[in-house]
């Protein structure tokens, strides 16, 4: 009896360990996915619904911009992260608030927006909302869950304050 319950317990939890190993490593290597999407020619503010198509969100034209991005997610928070983009290139990521405020922000949040909306248009993974305000060239939310619709298996990246130039 005991190693019957080894034999069903060991690969739950192998797959558990496995959703947290894959859940961290989203966070920091930028293999976040998606594919629940509107289309691009779409945007709405309310969260994206199923969709059998390719994401088709729109890429953000400026190469030199800046932005507040905050990163939600079960890993090393950092709070918000001050993004400078210089030629469609992250040239600065600093920490905006905190007693590490200036120092700089940790690689998961060192993104461009068309990082972003780039994880909401990947094919491969299991679930996606995106928070795209009428009229806005930027969502305003992305949030992805590489383990369907879990909580400790989401990341959401949460753009704000964008400006041009």
């Amino acid at each position: 009896m005991t190693v019957s319950l080894r034999r069903t317990t060991a690969p739950a939890a192998t797959l558990v360990v496995a959703g947290l190993l894959a859940t961290l490593a989203g966070c920091g290597s930028g293999g976040d996915r998606a594919t629940d999407r509107t289309p691009a020619s779409a945007p709405t503010t309310a969260a994206s619904s199923p969709s059998a198509s390719t994401g088709a969100y729109p890429t953000f034209a400026p190469a030199d911009y800046t932005y507040r991005l905050r990163v939600v997610c079960y890993c090393p928070t950092s709070g918000p992260v001050d993004v400078k983009v210089s030629n469609g290139q992250v040239a600065s990521a600093t920490l905006a608030s905190g007693p590490r405020q200036g120092a700089a922000a940790p690689s998961y949040a060192q993104k461009t927006i068309n990082d972003i909306i780039a994880i909401a248009n990947d094919p491969r993974s299991g679930h996606v909302k995106v928070v795209w305000p009428k009229g806005s060239d930027t969502p305003q939310r992305v949030t992805v869950s590489s383990i369907g619709r879990t909580t400790d298996a989401q990341i959401s990246y949460v753009i704000g304050d964008v400006r041009a130039g």
